[in-house]
């Protein structure tokens, strides 16, 4: 693949992709380009300096830069406020804000977020507790991702500023191991333990892909495996077997030909067929391995004669099975009579077993 000279090419479930290494931010979409094509070097120009913010704006890093933006009292009256702004800050004027009556909530405007309050031996409106005023007399919620001693954000993630608050959010390359509920408050370098195994201790079977995660890798059993792990209590992608389909050929089962055999992902499953019944040695674990026909009631007048009407000869018998050619002693006349334990049906055939 043609990744980026700063990207890996790391296995995933869907085939193979590129990803930039820890310390770079993938910028490859910007361009129109796929995941790991470009990677640029992760800066902090507000830490190093390296931005042309205004003295009275204050620097905030991004993923792909950083931005500006104008100090509270201070008017944004950069060229290009909308793609550039904080560039040039103006000190804008405040006026004092009215007096209230502390007895009458609608002394203050709510609309701009005010709240009566005691300053200076009077009664002012005054911006709510997390608000500051801007230059247009509005009350707006302080941003806390201005500066760090507002936000407990890790020092390799994002300050993103909210409605109500901020939340953080770890930079391309780092992995978040924060706390459930307190996002990029600790981010880790992301490490490829698929690119190391010996190193990381990655104990995928060898007919398994190891895919790297956020916080760690996973094993997934190749195509054509089974993975077996959980039955011996490992985790995924630990013991993976051919997948096999015994059932495809009788050589590779021991199901009756009377049974149906079932392919499972743990070998077969044999099943006798309707019309038969189930005398395996042992059904109960292993099914299916021999089908009989239920034996037939039979009624005693049935019993008069285990003696077929053929006649045959002791020298070339062409007796049934479980007969034998047997002298009736009637001057030498022989006729096919069951063998010993058997008993003669309805069909006029010889099985073993008892009858019922």
């Amino acid at each position: 693949m043609d990744c980026a000279p700063e990207a890996e090419c790391r296995e995933t479930p869907i085939g193979p992709t590129c990803q930039c290494v820890s310390g770079f931010v993938d910028i490859s979409r910007q361009h129109g380009r796929p995941a790991g094509r470009i990677c640029r070097p992760v800066v902090n120009e507000c830490a190093e300096g390296k931005h042309d913010c205004s003295t009275h704006a204050s620097c905030i890093d991004t993923a792909d830069g950083f931005t500006c933006r104008c100090h509270d009292n201070y008017r944004d009256e950069s060229p290009s406020p909308a793609t550039l702004p904080g560039r040039v800050c103006i000190r804008a004027f405040v006026p004092d804000p009215p007096e209230c009556e502390v007895s009458d909530p609608m002394s203050c405007d709510q609309r701009k977020s005010e709240v009566c309050v005691f300053v200076n031996g009077t009664y002012k409106c005054r911006c709510a507790s997390g608000y500051s005023r801007l230059p247009d007399g509005r009350c707006l919620a302080i941003n806390e991702c201005e500066h760090k001693r507002l936000n407990t954000c890790g020092e390799n993630a994002e300050c993103i500023d909210l409605a109500e608050g901020y939340t953080c959010q770890c930079r391309s390359g780092f992995a978040d191991i924060s706390r459930s509920g307190q996002p990029g408050r600790l981010c880790r370098a992301r490490v490829n333990e698929c690119s190391n195994k010996e190193k990381y201790h990655v104990d995928c079977d060898e007919n398994a892909i190891c895919v790297d995660t956020d916080d760690s890798f996973t094993c997934q059993c190749r195509p054509g495996f089974a993975d077996i792990s959980a039955a011996f209590n490992r985790l995924p992608g630990r013991r993976c077997i051919e997948a096999i389909n015994e059932c495809s050929s009788k050589q590779l089962n021991d199901c009756s030909e009377f049974a149906l055999c079932e392919d499972a992902k743990e070998g077969y499953v044999c099943s006798c067929r309707s019309g038969y019944v189930d005398a395996s040695p042992n059904a109960t674990h292993y099914p299916g391995r021999v089908c009989r026909k239920p034996v037939e009631k039979l009624t005693v007048s049935e019993f008069t004669s285990s003696f077929s009407h053929d006649s045959c000869d002791p020298k070339r018998s062409q007796c049934g099975a479980n007969e034998v050619c047997t002298d009736r002693g009637q001057r030498g006349h022989y006729a096919c009579q069951c063998a010993d334990n058997a008993f003669r049906y309805e069909d006029g055939t010889c099985r073993g077993g008892r009858a019922q």
